[in-house]
C-alpha cells in the first residue's frame, strides 16, 4: 500500500489538519510497496491517554477519548494485518498501573506491532 492507495476517508482526515495525530508513515525503500505483501510503518509520540497533548499540540479533539478513538482509526485506514508497525516511544500517557488501559490501546491497533520504549515510557524498575 502506498499513500496515493488510502482510503478516501484517510485522505479527508489528512486534509482536516488531523497528520499532527502521528498517524503512521510509510517508507517504500523500508518496506514492499506491492500489493500483497506486508509493509513497515513507522510512528512516534502517540500519547495515548494524554488529555493535556490536545492543548500542548494543537491536536483538533474536544476530548482525550475521541483523540484515542481517531489515532486508531486512522491506523486501521492503512495499515494491513500483515504489516510491521513500528511505535518508537512516547505511546501513552497515565499511571503506572493503567496497564489495562495501554495493553487495550496497544492491542486495538493493527498489525505486527514492535514498541520502543521512549524517554516519557521509563522502564519499571
Amino acid at each position: 500500500m502506498i499513500e496515493s492507495d488510502l482510503k478516501p476517508e484517510f485522505e479527508n482526515l489528512k486534509k482536516d489538519r488531523l497528520s499532527c495525530l502521528q498517524v503512521p508513515t510509510y517508507y517504500p525503500e523500508a518496506g514492499i510497496a506491492q500489493e500483497g505483501n506486508m509493509a513497515n510503518w513507522y510512528t512516534a509520540d502517540l500519547h495515548f491517554g494524554h488529555e493535556r497533548i490536545i492543548e500542548f499540540c494543537k491536536r483538533p479533539f474536544r476530548s482525550v477519548s475521541e483523540m484515542n478513538a481517531a489515532i486508531i482509526a486512522n491506523f486501521h485506514a492503512c495499515v494491513g494485518h500483515d504489516d510491521d508497525l513500528w511505535i518508537l516511544g512516547d505511546f501513552a500517557f497515565g499511571r503506572a498501573d493503567d496497564t489495562a488501559r495501554f495493553e487495550c490501546w496497544f492491542h486495538s491497533l493493527p498489525g505486527r506491532k514492535h514498541l520502543i520504549i521512549g524517554n516519557g515510557n521509563p522502564p519499571r524498575g
